[in-house]
């Protein structure tokens, strides 16, 4: 808004126009990598749901055995498999974690590219610091635009 209001002499945008596009491409970005690892769309929630489901079961198959004659011995062996594929399964989770890759993009393997934070904050410094001295530019512009008028007033 602000920079769309103030063209160059040339009614060119400023300079400065480019980086703020840069950096709200960025942050968009930035954004949806992490929605893709707040909302577990990387993988993990399915994995830790499945993970957690698997566990209740078996919790609830031990608190009913024991309240009987205990586990039998075709029981053990099914949950020591159980046990073998949630380590598989931690295994599979722990990749990733904080990944911003979906499924989805690992199976059409589409590579994503993270932003850093630290990347954006820079361009916002660097913009800032563009900004500021264009506006300086352009006082110091105006001042000299200022004086020539006032001189040709005063000196006709």
């Amino acid at each position: 808004g602000v920079l769309s209001r103030h063209k160059t002499l040339d009614g060119k945008m400023p300079a400065e126009w480019k980086l703020l596009e840069d950096i709200n491409v960025g942050c968009k970005h930035l954004c949806r990598q992490y929605a893709v690892r707040i909302d577990g769309e990387n993988g993990v929630t399915r994995i830790l749901t499945s993970l957690i489901n698997s566990l209740e079961d078996w919790s609830f198959r031990m608190l009913a055995s024991k309240q009987k004659s205990g586990m039998l011995e075709n029981d053990w062996v099914k949950f020591f498999q159980s046990v073998s594929d949630w380590l598989i399964q931690m295994a599979d989770m722990s990749k990733f974690i904080g990944s911003c890759e979906t499924p989805e993009d690992r199976r059409l393997r589409i590579i994503n590219i993270p932003v850093e934070p630290e990347d954006i904050f820079k361009k916002i410094q660097q913009w800032i610091l563009t900004t500021r001295s264009g506006a300086e530019r352009g006082n110091i512009q105006l001042a000299q635009e200022l004086l020539q008028g006032h001189g040709c007033i005063n000196n006709p």
